[in-house]
């Protein structure tokens, strides 16, 4: 399978998941949740709005954008009355709209906590796609806001809908193959060839760690999931080959994580090469993934 339908199906599988009227306490015979979408990048328009549509149980309704430029189209494409776009400063008035059910966060990382708690003021579920923000504290903030106006808070990991990874998961858990004795993982891609003017993903403020949240995060969980345990400490490095591009943010991360078991497993991530892979030796042999 070809990584862009790869990503697509997984898109398409996660939407189908989260958008499940019984997580929000709704009846398989009510309405569609109705979704806004709060940043229109590509994944929103690649992958997340296209899903949305493709799902039975929900419809989109609303966007939230500072992308004046972009709303035709997207009126167009999923027919949004005019009632229905917001931007950044006034998504609080979201409050009002009763063809809002749910706030899906595609923005990128450095805001996601802000515009999920705003969301949640409003008093509407949230989506929020991976990473979850950029520091614990943050996290905290959006699960009390959550609490506090008693709706569903959602991160957007599609892998957990994944049947590849749910097999390798399931494999581990009931220790199919035996105890693992090696592990590694990364996921890297050239972000440097596809950067364009502007682009967050360049900048501490929005991206916070580069590739480390933005692709590491898959890594890191993959290794949760394959391990079934948490681990004891962590040794990482980070550095910077293209000095010119990457000025905010490392470019490479590689990390080792010990493990309650006294094994040590390898793992990296990359905006400077390709990579995408979960390698593990059990007692009975060798399991992975390639794309993970």
């Amino acid at each position: 399978m070809k990584r862009r339908d790869f990503i697509k199906t997984g898109a398409l599988s996660t939407i189908s998941a989260l958008l499940l009227p019984s997580l929000f306490a709704q009846s398989r015979k009510t309405k569609k949740v109705k979704i806004a979408i709060c940043g229109l990048g590509r994944y929103a328009e690649n992958q997340i709005a296209p899903a949305i549509r493709e799902s039975e149980f929900a419809t989109l309704t609303a966007i939230i954008t500072a992308s004046n430029e972009k709303i035709p189209k997207w009126q167009k494409l999923y027919n949004i009355s005019s009632k229905n776009i917001y931007n950044y400063d006034n998504l609080d008035s979201i409050s009002n709209n009763p063809d809002i059910d749910c706030v899906y966060i595609c923005t990128p990382t450095g805001n996601h906590a802000e515009y999920t708690i705003r969301s949640f003021q409003a008093g509407k579920h949230v989506i929020c796609e991976k990473p979850m923000a950029p520091t614990v504290k943050d996290c905290d903030k959006m699960i009390e806001a959550a609490k506090k106006a008693k709706k569903s808070l959602q991160i957007g990991y599609r892998l957990y809908w994944d049947p590849f990874n749910i097999s390798l998961i399931e494999s581990m858990k009931s220790s199919k193959y035996g105890d693992w004795t090696e592990m590694s993982g990364g996921f890297s891609f050239k972000q440097g060839k596809w950067r364009g003017k502007g682009d967050w993903r360049l900048t501490k403020a929005m991206s916070v760690a580069g590739s480390l949240y933005d692709l590491g995060v898959y890594v890191v969980q993959s290794a949760f999931y394959s391990a079934q345990n948490h681990p004891l400490s962590v040794r990482a490095r980070s550095w910077t080959d293209r000095v010119e591009i990457y000025k905010e943010i490392h470019e490479h991360w590689e990390w080792e994580l010990e493990w309650p078991n006294g094994k040590i497993s390898k793992h990296s991530s990359s905006y400077g090469k390709y990579e995408n892979f979960i390698h593990l030796e059990t007692e009975m042999g060798k399991l992975g993934l390639k794309p993970a």
